[in-house]
């Protein structure tokens, strides 16, 4: 038979403070047997407000997109899908512009790298139409939700 432990721990907007706490549940659970353990969806970080959220996300995309261009290069796909990523926390955190610069840079380089119609293409597009919309830009907005033609 196999020991499954399913922890529930008190999340807070301390995210050294919640990995720590993890790291001793999880121990705990090895110690005691357990092969699996289940874990909140939200066992790193609570924030109270979507701004803490959003702060702490731009932290962790900023680290990803350095880490990824340093071993995968600039313009690799992977890369943009990060960047594009960052781009909607940059629209969510209301930071218009620094958002429209890098949503537009990411669906130029996945457009070219992975297609027109490609999924992640797509979502890019997706995103530019929304920042738009939130912007006052509808006809803009509009243009971007068009399917993508090439």
């Amino acid at each position: 038979m196999t020991l499954v432990a399913a922890i529930q721990l008190n999340t807070c907007a301390d995210l050294a403070q919640n990995l720590a706490d993890t790291r001793a549940l999880l121990g705990e659970a090895a110690a005691a047997g357990a092969k699996l353990a289940a874990l909140p969806e939200n066992f790193a970080f609570m924030g109270a407000h979507e701004a803490d959220k959003l702060a702490l996300a731009e932290q962790e995309f900023v680290q990803i997109i350095e880490l990824a261009t340093e071993h995968l290069g600039a313009e690799h796909p992977y890369v943009m899908i990060f960047s594009n990523n960052y781009g909607e926390c940059l629209t969510r955190m209301k930071r218009y512009a620094e958002a429209e610069a890098m949503l537009l840079r990411t669906h130029a380089a996945l457009s070219k790298s992975m297609g027109a119609g490609n999924a992640r293409t797509t979502k890019a597009r997706t995103r530019l139409a929304d920042l738009y919309e939130k912007t006052g830009r509808p006809q803009t907005a509009a243009k971007w939700r068009e399917p993508a033609t090439g």
